[in-house]
């Protein structure tokens, strides 16, 4: 975690887990995911849920992941992401999305096709090498 967002007051963890980190950043007004592990499906789908929740209750319209250790995602789970979860945050304000991206190129690319897909226009996403840059340019978009 040596790239993460340090843990302040007015922040609130959400879901601190072995392989997903939720958090509201209180200094920077967004949902924060860090991606530690693989998940499996059920696992997957859970953290997106208690996402969907932090997004909701902090009127979140800004999102930052942290996908640098993200593995590969099912392509029932990418399915279910896409046509379920995605338009179910849209919904709930958020607008925007910094993606901090995998280290692997199997997961870079899952991470590009889901975001190419055409109901994902419902935000805003770009790409970052660094949580530092993702977190910059977030705070220049509302």
């Amino acid at each position: 975690m040596v790239d993460a967002e340090p843990i302040h007051r007015g922040d609130k963890v959400y879901l601190d887990v072995p392989y997903v980190l939720v958090r509201w950043v209180g200094d920077g007004r967004w949902v924060h995911v860090e991606w530690k592990a693989w998940a499996n499906s059920s696992e997957y789908r859970a953290a997106h849920e208690t996402i969907l929740l932090a997004i909701r209750e902090n009127r979140a319209s800004r999102n930052l992941i942290d996908a640098t250790h993200e593995r590969v995602v099912t392509d029932d789970d990418q399915r279910w992401l896409i046509e379920n979860w995605i338009p179910r945050a849209a919904a709930a304000g958020r607008r925007c999305t910094a993606i901090v991206m995998p280290k692997s190129a199997l997961g870079k690319t899952i991470s590009e096709n889901i975001d190419k897909r055409p109901r994902h226009s419902l935000s805003k996403v770009a790409y970052f090498a660094t949580v530092d840059e993702a977190a910059t340019w977030l705070s220049t978009v509302n």
